[in-house]
């Protein structure tokens, strides 16, 4: 009887794991969750991680620029041994593999109803900022062509032309604050008329 009882629970487990494996196999579950698609992220995340990367970048930048202005101690005696091609990597990477692409998926979320104008209005602010301080640095840079799939390897663009996009991503900037209503905002705290300032002070930099 006990032998009878122990195979009858044995059976009764196994119907049970087997069904319940069954039942949590998502076969048509196919999205990837290392790798999801732009309409699944969340625009104030995108948004917070637009911010970051721009502390990363202006922090880069500003670095560079004090050791060359020996501000700060640069680290030699050298120049052309203290910076080398990888000097505005941390910009340069926070701009093209970070912000740009965040920018251009928040775009894909914003909608008719531009409920994302605050989000797109600073973004576009802080990604022209970055812009002027890498022509700064090293003259002609990828921007017609970059970040598009068609051109892996995009080629750089006259630094001039680079400038008058930045100037002009100020502008689409401003056109998004004067509709923004605030959102989740690291530096300001969703003041859209700081962020104003901030968009008049670049373009006086840059003329």
């Amino acid at each position: 009887m006990k032998r009878i009882f122990k195979y009858l629970m044995m059976t009764v487990i196994a119907a049970g794991t087997m069904f319940y494996s069954c039942e949590t196999m998502e076969l048509e579950d196919l999205t990837d969750p290392n790798a999801l698609s732009p309409d699944l992220a969340d625009a104030d995340l995108l948004l917070n991680t637009i911010q970051v990367n721009y502390l990363g970048a202006m922090q880069d930048m500003q670095f560079n620029g004090a050791a060359l202005g020996r501000i700060s101690h640069m680290g030699g005696r050298v120049y052309y041994e203290n910076f080398g091609g990888g000097t505005v990597s941390g910009a340069w990477g926070a701009l093209y593999s970070g912000i740009l692409p965040d920018i251009i998926a928040i775009e894909g979320q914003n909608g008719e109803d531009n409920l994302l104008a605050f989000h797109l209005g600073i973004s576009k602010t802080m990604a022209a900022h970055i812009m002027m301080g890498l022509v700064d640095s090293v003259g002609d840079i990828p921007w017609s062509e970059a970040v598009n799939p068609d051109y892996p390897s995009p080629g750089v663009d006259d630094d001039a032309d680079v400038y008058a996009a930045a100037v002009a991503m100020l502008d689409e900037a401003e056109s998004y604050l004067n509709a923004a209503g605030g959102g989740d905002d690291l530096f300001y705290g969703g003041d859209s008329s700081k962020w104003m300032k901030f968009v008049n002070t670049l373009r006086m930099r840059a003329m």
